[in-house]
């Protein structure tokens, strides 16, 4: 029997009733969902700035360990700066007593020049000891014999 188009019949009720509840347990769920990620969102947050101040305050009270500390905060050697922007190192051999002969040699080019007689206390003087460096010239020297 069709039902009149003003009237419904008890299946359509029923099925009615059921599509709300379906729409109010839906609603309900995607709601929970949302409470969810705004929580988790927040818990991200809150863990970044943790984070954050944490490394700052450790950087800030030197709570980090040396290796990372001494790459930005350790002073420079003015020789070393002063090697990295001329690319030039002085050799030193004794001579006789206490006077050297200092030559200087070029990394880019490879060419030695100078020769002037230094007193070899000075370099002791500028922070640099003189240890077996002859020795060092003379393997250097021999290398290029063979």
């Amino acid at each position: 029997m069709l039902a009149e188009p003003g009237r419904s019949s008890a299946t359509d009720r029923l099925n009615a009733v059921h599509a709300q509840a379906v729409i109010g347990k839906l609603k309900a769920v995607e709601a929970r969902q949302t409470r969810e990620y705004n929580r988790h969102l927040l818990y991200a947050f809150v863990g970044w700035v943790l984070l954050t101040a944490s490394l700052g305050i450790g950087m800030q009270q030197g709570w980090l360990p040396t290796s990372l500390l001494s790459v930005v905060m350790k002073p420079r050697d003015p020789a070393a700066e002063e090697f990295e922007r001329t690319r030039a190192g002085q050799i030193r051999t004794p001579i006789k007593g206490d006077t050297c002969r200092e030559i200087t040699f070029d990394n880019d080019s490879g060419r030695l020049a100078g020769g002037d007689a230094v007193r070899c206390q000075q370099e002791a003087e500028d922070g640099q000891h003189n240890v077996g460096t002859g020795g060092r010239i003379n393997a250097i020297r021999d290398s290029f014999r063979r």
